[in-house]
């Protein structure tokens, strides 16, 4: 019939229970004081690291961990925390490199490194790239480091050489400006260009200074000329304004023979 256990197969049942659990329960303390002492030590390693994983899956220190930043300006932990996807992330299932590679995304870092330690925390080491110069371009401003790098002006440097970009072109961070135009004009502010007004650049006429007294001076491309160049419109200009006259203009690009014209 349809759903009757007969005596012997209760018997069976019974058997198997024995066997698998209750005869291992009851032989357990048996077991266990036999157990060597490099079992025991086995044994409560294991149950340690157990005991641990457990623990660290549900403790909120390592969910939310402190992450320190070491030389940065640009980066500190707010941005490691969002750019790496640190928010409330187990420290266990931190990637490093990853992590690593997209702080090193960032134009303002030359290099990164990211450590993860324990106590939970995450250490990171940035180089970053240091501004020698201001880039103005469309009415935006730019910073540029020595290997021509141009970057977001987020720190708003001061007492950095500006350079106006006259191109017209677009200019974005992440580009390069060219190294002979950054050469030329971190030479020209040792020369004390910046005295003399502001410093612009035009692809088809080179370095322009827009004087103080609002005209500007053709200064060109050629770097072993410059200082000539910024001797030859100090002469000029010296000369025409001791006689009360503002030229429309002024080139030094010949420093032998400079041009100006009258307004």
């Amino acid at each position: 019939m349809r759903g009757t256990i007969y005596p012997g197969k209760r018997r069976r049942r019974r058997r198997l229970l024995y066997r698998s659990v209750i005869r291992p329960i009851a032989l357990a303390p048996v077991r266990l004081r036999a157990l060597s002492p490099d079992r025991w030590l086995a044994l409560g390693i294991i149950f340690a690291v157990l005991a641990f994983f457990l623990y660290s899956g549900f403790a909120w220190e390592f969910y939310d961990y402190p992450i320190t930043v070491r030389g940065g300006k640009v980066v500190n932990s707010d941005v490691v925390r969002a750019l790496c996807g640190l928010e409330y992330y187990h420290i266990f299932f931190v990637d490093s490199d990853w992590c690593r590679e997209k702080l090193e995304g960032i134009n303002e870092v030359r290099r990164a490194s990211v450590g993860v330690y324990f106590p939970p925390r995450v250490v990171v080491e940035v180089e970053e790239r240091e501004p020698v110069m201001e880039l103005v371009s469309g009415g935006r401003s730019f910073l540029v480091d020595r290997e021509g790098v141009i970057m977001e002006n987020r720190l708003r440097a001061a007492g950095l050489l500006r350079l106006v970009d006259d191109s017209g072109g677009p200019v974005r961070p992440g580009d390069r400006l060219s190294k002979v135009v950054l050469r030329i004009a971190l030479q020209l502010r040792e020369l004390g260009v910046e005295r003399e007004g502001e410093l612009h650049y035009h692809p088809d006429e080179g370095f322009i200074l827009m004087a103080r007294a609002g005209f500007p001076v053709y200064l060109g491309m050629d770097s072993s000329l410059m200082k000539l160049r910024l001797e030859a419109f100090r002469y000029v200009w010296g000369h025409l304004e001791a006689e009360g006259v503002r030229p429309a203009y002024i080139d030094v690009r010949a420093p032998d023979a400079p041009v100006y014209s009258l307004r």
